[in-house]
């Protein structure tokens, strides 16, 4: 009777070693999908891009930055154009460096402005 008892504690142990290797081999796929998931360039892309959204100082310079290249392209076909004028070059040009201080000046009110058309 000792001999069955130990025998059925055997194989319930085994049983239960069983389950837990199930359970943990379960677990441990579960993390590799998981790892995968995250070492896709897509997925590090993706996180990245989001990492920058939320990131204050990123925000400040992307949004000075889109000004400036706006401030540039505007003042520079409105003042200057496609003329091959030398004089309105020149002319252009000098408008461009004042518009640009005064950019540089007023960035803060400048920037208040544009966010509040969004």
């Amino acid at each position: 009777m000792n001999e069955n008892n130990s025998i059925l504690e055997i194989r319930t142990s085994l049983e239960q070693l069983r389950l837990q290797k199930s359970r943990e081999l379960k677990l441990l796929i579960d993390q590799l999908h998981v790892a995968y998931e995250n070492i896709q360039p897509a997925n590090m892309i993706n996180r990245a891009i989001n990492e920058l959204k939320t990131a204050p100082e990123i925000k400040d310079l992307l949004l000075n930055a889109s000004i400036a290249i706006a401030e540039d392209f505007l003042t520079k076909t409105a003042f200057v154009g496609f003329s091959k004028s030398t004089v309105r070059k020149t002319v252009g040009t000098a408008l461009m460096l004042a518009v640009a201080n005064a950019f540089i000046i007023n960035t803060d009110t400048i920037k208040s402005m544009f966010l509040s058309l969004f």
